[in-house]
């Protein structure tokens, strides 16, 4: 882990529990210090901790962590300063899903829709009116599985004329269908779509407000007065997001910060 990596993250209080961590790549342009520019990637690690708050963990160079190895020292790094757990990770990275899973035990992988939905963006209009976003979420909200194969057919005869873009949206709903095995609130709580894609344009904002950058540090220096304005709790205010779990699913939820990934999932899964 580079020496950069270790500053940011000694930097940052980190939660001892995580229901999530979402992985958002960036590209920006990279000056080496001998008159090379060049195009690297930035992975930019956010966590969700268990009253629905998002933090901003840390950033690094993703061509740094080309190894499940990589990956797995660093979320050793975090577990070293206070993490105990986290349950599911956000990435379409099989090496960060391995990682993750060998770090925390029974942890879950939760697809990263919004790699379709850029895909779409290149066909359709994301504007405020059309709200394609909002359509996708609301499908993916869908109470049960019967509700959400309704709302997923209505939308497809919207496209019946244009095969491309059925075909990419179906490529969604079906990686998103095995996630029914848990409950609603659940889903919800992991359906991160419109945070991640402000998150994205504040971030190709920033990724163009100059001509190239140094360092990492330089990058995140920019970075950290944006991703703490995003930090704001969602869905339950200020009721502690367990005791709305609980009222909803009538099931004993976690109750101290040292139980394990186990009893957490006897409580969420049906």
């Amino acid at each position: 882990m580079n020496n950069q990596t270790i500053d940011v993250i000694e930097k940052r209080d980190i939660d001892r529990i995580f229901f999530s961590i979402t992985i958002i790549s960036q590209q920006i342009f990279f000056n080496d210090g001998n008159g090379y520019i060049y195009k690297r990637n930035i992975d930019i690690l956010i966590g969700c901790n268990i009253n629905g708050v998002r933090k901003y963990i840390t950033s690094v160079f993703d061509d740094e962590f080309t190894k499940t190895s990589d990956w797995y020292n660093l979320f050793l790094n975090f577990k070293s300063k206070g993490l105990k757990n986290a349950f599911f990770i956000i990435t379409d990275n099989d090496n960060i899903v391995k990682a993750f899973k060998l770090a925390f035990t029974n942890a879950e992988s939760f697809y990263y829709l919004f790699n379709n939905i850029n895909k779409l963006s290149h066909y359709i209009s994301f504007s405020y009116s059309n709200n394609m976003i909002g359509k996708i979420k609301n499908i993916c909200s869908s109470k049960d599985i019967n509700e959400f194969n309704f709302k997923k057919e209505e939308m497809f005869n919207d496209y019946v004329e244009f095969p491309f873009i059925i075909d990419i949206l179906n490529d969604l709903f079906d990686n998103y269908i095995p996630y029914f095995k848990y409950p609603f609130v659940v889903r919800k709580h992991l359906l991160s779509i419109y945070f991640i894609r402000d998150i994205k344009k504040k971030l190709t904002f920033l990724s163009n407000s100059k001509s190239y950058f140094f360092n990492l540090n330089e990058f995140i220096e920019l970075f950290i007065p944006t991703i703490q304005s995003f930090e704001t709790k969602m869905y339950c205010g200020r009721k502690d997001y367990y005791l709305s779990l609980r009222k909803e699913q009538g099931v004993v939820i976690m109750r101290t910060l040292s139980y394990n990934m186990s009893k957490y999932k006897r409580g969420f899964v049906k």
